[in-house]
């Protein structure tokens, strides 16, 4: 009796008796050992009768192009030409990869879209499928001021969507940093009406523009 008693102490004492590296009754923190190497180089391992060389990664040490500076003046005026109506119209415009807002359809009496005073809307790309640089101002020409002066990337088959929220005269001054040359595109404040206008300014082969605009003929 009293061996059988003896055998189950010890038994329950195994239970009990915490295991190597571990501390489950205590309160201190099992640390556990971290490599402290630094990997210098991946290699592909060779397969057996391979004579290739392993393959090593390379870092490109090549910088982007820089921002082109700006070059337009900063005098709310008109300072190009306008590009010519017409031919190619565009009725399958590209996805627009922006949108900026010009103005605010809160500071208009008949904000909802359908009336009189709705907004203006302008889509700029290029005609062949590059990437593109274009300086833009956007001039409010009855406030006399700049309201937005900037350089737009903009991608292949894609367009930059301006929106002239409220109706006044404005100025859209382009500069084709590619081309060196400059186009306007003039916005008269009676195009603010309660038809739906999409205007395309659009740069050809060669730095040529194009300017054609798609619109609703409800009676205002």
């Amino acid at each position: 009796m009293e061996r059988r008693q003896f055998v189950t102490m010890v038994g329950v004492g195994v239970v009990l008796t915490p295991l190597a590296g571990c501390s489950i009754l205590s309160g201190e923190a099992v640390e556990t050992p971290t490599s402290t190497g630094t990997l210098t180089e991946t290699r592909t391992p060779r397969t057996r009768g391979s004579t290739e060389s392993p393959e090593t990664t390379e870092t490109s040490s090549e910088t982007p192009d820089p921002t082109p500076e700006l070059q337009i003046a900063e005098t709310p005026t008109s300072k190009f030409p306008q590009p010519e109506m017409g031919e190619p119209i565009i009725r399958n415009q590209p996805e627009d990869y922006r949108t900026v807002e010009i103005g605010s359809r809160e500071n208009v009496d008949t904000p909802v879209v359908g009336h009189a005073n709705g907004p203006f809307h302008l889509h700029i790309f290029r005609y062949t499928p590059t990437d593109v640089f274009y300086e833009i101002q956007i001039v409010d020409l009855d406030a006399d001021a700049v309201l937005r002066h900037e350089g737009f990337t903009i991608p292949a088959e894609r367009a930059l969507h301006i929106v002239f929220n409220e109706p006044s005269t404005y100025a859209l001054n382009l500069y084709d940093h590619d081309y060196d040359n400059g186009w306007t595109a003039g916005i008269e404040k009676d195009r603010f009406d309660c038809n739906f206008h999409r205007s395309n300014f659009f740069a050809l082969d060669g730095g040529d523009f194009r300017w054609n605009t798609l619109s609703s003929r409800a009676d205002c």
